[in-house]
């Protein structure tokens, strides 16, 4: 089924990820059709994040978690407040929702697909993190302790990590020289 904000999203994505490799993109953009369709593709992405806020600041104005509301990370930054003391306003939450979803929604998918790709291809290590996801849950659900515990399944996700980065590039230059 075709969901706009997932649709918009990856289009947006895309695009962006196209502009690390055109320099003058702001100048080229704009006269081509691609151009258009990233402004419709980002009003999407805002109608969509605007109205999960007003859903979301009314559910916090009713008493929020304490009144059986979401307990999320979203619902964390509502009521907060910048460095002056002012109250985050939409955009800035909206800005805190795309960096959350742009974070963790494509580098989890990867970093799960080919840990389990890893699996397959090695037996005895299934075996072992199958044991010690036994041995930490003991058959009951997922518990922040019982993670704590899971060392090697740590470390099968950071050998994963080595193997297959998630953001396998990663731009950054200097402010400043030092």
């Amino acid at each position: 089924r075709d969901v706009p904000f997932a649709t918009a999203f990856d289009f947006c994505q895309h695009v962006t990820n196209e502009r690390f490799l055109l320099p003058f993109w702001e100048v080229v953009e704009p006269l081509l059709p691609r151009g258009r369709q990233m402004r419709a593709n980002l009003k999407i992405l805002d109608e969509y994040t605007f109205a999960l806020l007003a859903r979301r600041r009314a559910t916090h104005a009713e008493g929020g978690e304490a009144a059986g509301g979401p307990r999320d990370l979203l619902s964390h930054f509502i009521g907060r407040e910048d460095a002056e003391g002012q109250p985050f306003d939409d955009r800035m939450l909206r800005d805190i929702v795309m960096n959350f979803i742009i974070a963790g929604r494509d580098t989890t998918a990867q970093l799960l697909s080919w840990t389990f790709y890893l699996l397959t291809q090695h037996p005895e290590v299934e075996a072992r993190l199958l044991a010690e996801v036994e041995a930490a849950l003991g058959g009951g659900g997922v518990t922040w302790e019982g993670l704590k515990q899971m060392r090697y399944a740590h470390a099968v996700l950071m050998e994963t990590l080595r193997l297959y980065p998630s953001v396998p590039k990663d731009a950054k230059c200097a402010a400043a020289d030092d």
